[in-house]
């Protein structure tokens, strides 16, 4: 999140002057006689003599207050600024703001959160830009697990402060994270499936090496004049008329003399993870793995498909435990150690490495798993702090091997490229990602990778989102083309447009941390709206101080 000018004035600490020092210490009788007094003047029309005493009475408990948060009384603090606030002038926003800010933090000391909130409402009620107030309301509704306000709240604060305290921004993130979380688990237990697109059945079927869905030999359609449920769902699969196969697998499971039970389960469940019907795709796996009579290689991918899905909805230990089952039954075979290091490349990509190492070293004719494992090994250098100059040299070495191997892998050209743009060798990685789509010119992934370079490099919004709608018109389900779109638009200060884009980004997302994240880009941008439009703020003439200011740090 980031956008904003401060704008309004600051409120300055009132200064306590010698004599009200005095009265505090030394003359207690007084102030409650004082006190009597000031209640029977408010009750009636004040003069601006009257006015004055009071204020000045007031300030005197205000002092008192102080002393008390200083040395920990907080509510002694409390009852001290509750008289301040009774005898104080409410034509004196100044003094008002003071001691509702004061008695708020005395509140929070004592964890009275909704007295927190009521008193940093009616403070901004007073003074609506005062920043600090909004941090402490955003504090008190997180108490409160009220998490959307909390959000609305510190990015109200982290506006007005031009997203220059720390302290706001860390906390702001965070918020993000749990609104992002509690979206994303609500999302995965009620989303609607959706046919899979092209490029992500691709994504995950074709890197599999021996998977037995691809590789199962059926009998000719010339020898079958009827051909059976599970018949009808290959060729479904073949000709990647993808509607038709969850339907036609349902009925060869259902069926009472099914010879194809085992492998339409597997099937079904598959299609069941590519439409993120997570739910259904672990119950096909698990009637697989739990029946003694299914084929073991069956019962294998089985394992793997539904580590997949455990690790999409965020049960990393029921993933390992799948992915651990799988090894155990087919020690040998490559996908189960290809399938693994995918899901550990993000976070661990040391253990990606040796996992990928165990993958090649089983298929050295996978080149996906070739140049996967030399991607891990770059990333795990950096993290280890061991990618000197001559360590760089050998990784380049090896991708460039890999390439004149394998010359028809586009993720050979995709990930060389990545690994440049980290570089900042934005010409070399520019010939990759040609290479890159002469051979799959409708790839969305190196579609988006090339935009996020074009602004990266150059600055081109107008040419990454170009290049971003291409790759949405080849594949409608690309998540990160519609997140990057949605960046572009939150920079030109359009976050409704913004807001759309990542709507769509989530209803493509497979994974809770792909959710997640998502969820968090689309909350920072509608907070934004909701903020801005609360205070009467332009957000696009704020939009361009805020890059003002950025330029004059450059």
């Amino acid at each position: 999140m980031a956008m904003i000018l401060q704008g309004l004035q600051r409120l300055t600490a009132v200064k306590l002057e010698k004599w009200q020092i005095g009265v505090i210490c030394s003359t207690p009788f007084v102030i409650g006689l004082m006190a009597i007094g000031a209640r029977k003047i408010i009750a009636g029309k004040s003069t601006p003599a009257q006015k004055l005493a009071l204020s000045k009475e007031a300030m005197m408990h205000a002092a008192a207050g102080k002393n008390c948060l200083r040395n920990e009384k907080y509510k002694d603090a409390v009852l001290c600024y509750g008289k301040a606030l009774d005898l104080c002038p409410k034509d004196q926003p100044k003094d008002m703001v003071m001691l509702l800010h004061s008695r708020a933090e005395a509140y929070e000391m004592l964890h009275k959160w909704d007295k927190v909130l009521e008193d940093c409402t009616e403070l901004l009620a007073y003074c609506p830009h005062y920043s600090k107030a909004y941090a402490r309301r955003a504090h008190a509704h997180e108490a409160l697990n009220n998490i959307k306000d909390s959000l609305d709240d510190i990015t109200a604060c982290c506006i007005l402060e031009l997203f220059q305290n720390n302290h706001s921004i860390v906390f702001a993130d965070r918020i993000l994270q749990l609104t992002g979380r509690a979206d994303a688990v609500e999302e995965l237990a009620s989303r609607a499936p959706l046919v899979p697109s092209l490029f992500c059945f691709n994504s995950y079927m074709l890197p599999f090496f021996a998977d037995p869905l691809q590789t199962t030999n059926l009998p000719a359609r010339s020898l079958v004049k009827t051909p059976n449920a599970f018949m009808r769902a290959h060729r479904a699969l073949r000709a990647r008329h993808f509607k038709e196969i969850i339907p036609a697998c349902t009925e060869e499971i259902e069926s009472p003399d099914s010879g194809y039970r085992f492998d339409a389960l597997l099937m079904r469940g598959t299609f069941y993870l590519l439409s993120n019907a997570f739910k259904e795709s672990k119950h096909d796996f698990g009637a697989i793995v739990n029946n003694p009579n299914a084929d073991t290689t069956l019962s294998a991918y089985a394992y793997m498909r539904r580590a997949t899905v455990n690790y999409y909805m965020n049960d990393k230990a029921a993933a390992v435990a799948d992915f651990d089952a799988a090894e155990k039954m087919q020690p040998s075979n490559p996908d189960v150690y290809f399938q693994r290091a995918l899901t550990l490349l993000p976070l661990d990509p040391a253990e990606a490495l040796t996992q990928f190492k165990k993958s090649v070293t089983k298929a050295p004719r996978h080149a996906v798993a070739v140049i996967n494992m030399h991607y891990a090994d770059y990333r795990a250098s950096i993290i280890s702090g061991a990618l000197s100059e001559k360590r760089m040299e050998g990784v380049m070495r090896n991708f460039e091997e890999t390439i004149m191997e394998f010359p028809k892998c586009v993720e050979c050209y995709n990930l060389m490229a990545q690994m440049l743009v980290d570089r900042q060798d934005f010409p070399k990685a520019q010939e990759y990602f040609e290479k890159a789509l002469e051979l799959e010119p409708s790839n969305s992934s190196v579609l988006v990778q090339h935009a996020l370079m074009v602004m990266q490099w150059r600055g081109d919004k107008e040419m990454a989102s170009k290049m971003l709608n291409k790759a949405i018109a080849d594949d409608p389900h690309c998540q990160l083309a519609y997140e990057t779109l949605g960046t572009i638009e939150v920079q030109r200060a359009h976050l409704k447009e913004a807001v759309e884009l990542f709507d769509q980004a989530i209803s493509c997302c497979k994974s809770y941390d792909d959710l997640t994240h998502a969820f968090a880009l689309r909350n920072a941008s509608q907070a934004q709206i909701n903020v801005t439009e609360k205070l009467g703020i332009d957000i696009k003439s704020m939009n361009e101080q805020v890059q003002q200011h950025l330029s004059s740090l450059d």
